[in-house]
């Protein structure tokens, strides 16, 4: 309830000091367990993104020079667009020292099945920008729950194009709850 006075410092008639009372009530709001999940959201999304960069780059520091390697790194965290448009901004400079395409490519989980047909037609070749055979050496997601890239154990066979996405799928569901 807010109580509303109006006092005779302005009063209505100029002969009497009159004062008026007006009641209103407040509308009634339910506590939540956590008024600020967006903040949380966004502040879970923010913590991420240095993490994912920097180990996107050490990741790539263990690959070799013709070595080639996908990255699934979630779309969004919550609510918030993480990685939507911006999978080679994550990995070039000036985020990066250097340009990781050539070894390291951040992939949406739904692009994950465009990648066996572009590594037969050459874009790894075209990433590395010189002549090297179609190839995949590594696999990796990005654990936006801990913050973590984990590399999968088996690689799947990208020539396979059916079996590739399904296993790349299932790594990037059960290791980093990206669906």
């Amino acid at each position: 309830r807010v109580t509303y006075w109006k006092l005779d410092q302005n009063p209505r008639c100029s002969r009497v000091a009159i004062s008026l009372r007006y009641v209103a009530e407040v509308p009634y709001s339910p506590p939540t367990l956590n008024p600020c999940n967006r903040r949380a959201n966004t502040s879970s999304a923010g913590a991420a993104m240095p993490a994912l960069m920097t180990q996107l780059a050490e990741a790539a520091d263990t690959l070799d020079e013709d070595a080639f390697a996908l990255a699934i790194v979630p779309d969004h965290i919550g609510p918030v667009p993480f990685v939507r448009n911006a999978q080679g901004g994550v990995a070039m400079p000036p985020q990066q020292a250097t340009n990781l395409l050539p070894k390291l490519v951040p992939v949406l989980p739904e692009h994950v099945s465009t990648w066996p047909q572009r590594i037969a037609s050459g874009d790894v070749a075209l990433i590395k920008q010189r002549a090297v055979a179609p190839r995949l050496d590594a696999l990796f997601c990005f654990d936006a729950r801990s913050n973590t890239l984990i590399r999968a154990t088996q690689r799947p066979d990208w020539q396979d194009a059916a079996a590739f996405t399904a296993a790349a799928t299932r790594f990037a569901a059960s290791a980093c709850d990206l669906h």
